[in-house]
Order: C-alpha cells, then structure tokens, then sequence
C-alpha cells in the first residue's frame, strides 16, 4: 500500500445524498480488500457519529452514498478515510449548503 484516496464533489445540498469514492493505492500489486474507518466531521470539526463506519473497501475500492440530513449545518465538512489495518488516512473537504 502506497496510499489512500478519497474523491468527491466540492459541494452539495443539505438533504441530498453524497458521494464519495475511497480508493487505496498501490505498487502495482493486485491489491486485497482493506477495511476502511470513514467519518464526516461538521463545520464545528465535531465528528458526527451517526455518519462514522466501517466499511470493507474490496481490491481496494469503495463508493460511498451518505444522505445528509435536510436540516445539516451550512459551511466546510469534512470526510475522512483511515485504513483500519496502516493507518493511513485521506481527507476530502466539501461544502454543504441550502
């Protein structure tokens, strides 16, 4: 494992659902599947715990489709990707608004 990858959209509407891809890099090597710990932080930088799993990333890949809540707060959040067994982590900001 070289790396972890997490892309997404720049903004989104509260109320709507959210994706993301989760991609762990490589060698070259066939990769195996990682178990990623994804959470989104709020605009307060508090970690929403019912936005936070674990998820099995199989070869190394994973899309992710969150609904937001309609009433989530406006501004800068924040999700994060930690492979459970390296610790690496990736980070993708994205803005939520009305």
């Amino acid at each position: 494992m070289t790396g972890l990858e997490v892309q997404g959209p720049e903004r989104v509407a509260a109320g709507s659902e959210v994706e993301f891809r989760c991609e762990v890099h490589g060698d070259g090597k066939p990769l195996g599947d990682h178990v990623l710990h994804v959470e989104l932080r709020s605009p307060s930088g508090r970690t929403i715990a019912h936005y936070a799993k674990n998820v099995l990333a199989r070869a190394g890949r994973i899309t992710l489709r969150i609904p937001l809540a309609v009433n989530e707060m406006a501004g800068t959040w924040t999700v994060q990707a930690c492979d459970v067994l390296t610790g690496a982590t990736a980070e993708r900001q994205f803005q939520v608004g009305p």
